[in-house]
């Protein structure tokens, strides 16, 4: 029977730099998601503003006649 290796313990520079690169994905993933919803947060806006001005253009339609 093969003995078991003994599990590598990490350094305290290991784990630091782990943890940096976790925290730097975690801020990218966050700056991504800011992107996504600023992006999302403009089409809604210029869905409000077409809406607005087709009604504008019903209500002058309907004045004029």
């Amino acid at each position: 029977m093969p003995r078991k290796k003994a599990s590598k313990k990490k350094t305290n520079v290991e784990k630091k730099t782990v943890a940096e690169t976790k925290t730097v994905l975690a801020h990218e993933k966050e700056v991504e998601l800011k992107e996504v919803k600023d992006k999302l947060d403009t089409k809604k806006e210029e869905k409000v503003v077409k809406k607005a001005a087709a009604k504008k253009t019903v209500k002058e339609t309907k004045a004029e006649e």
